[in-house]
């Protein structure tokens, strides 16, 4: 399932495919929605699409904006090998990616 718990905010900015929990303005929970569009979005950069284009269609798609940089380093941390530890906020999309290309 691409959802995952709601988790603690760690930051001023909420990760692209969470939103902020109405009862608790220290938490954030998963939409699956966003998430959904973001594997899809994953898969149009790994196909060989623009980063700038898939930016632009994820945005219009899921209604939220996202740069094709804060894209781009998402891919990265999730697609390049050797890549940085992946953070807390992309934990879930890493999950999510496993179970779908297992």
């Amino acid at each position: 399932m691409l959802t995952d718990k709601p988790r603690r905010r760690t930051s001023s900015t909420i990760p692209f495919g969470w939103r902020q929990s109405a009862d608790d303005p220290k938490m954030i929970e998963p939409v699956a929605e966003e998430l959904t569009l973001l594997m899809a979005a994953l898969a149009y950069l790994d196909s060989g699409a623009g980063q700038r284009e898939t930016a632009r269609w994820l945005s219009h798609r899921s209604g939220r904006r996202i740069s094709d940089r804060g894209l781009a380093k998402i891919w990265k941390r999730m697609r390049s090998v050797g890549a940085a530890p992946v953070s807390r906020s992309v934990r879930p999309i890493v999950k999510a990616s496993h179970a779908i290309n297992n």
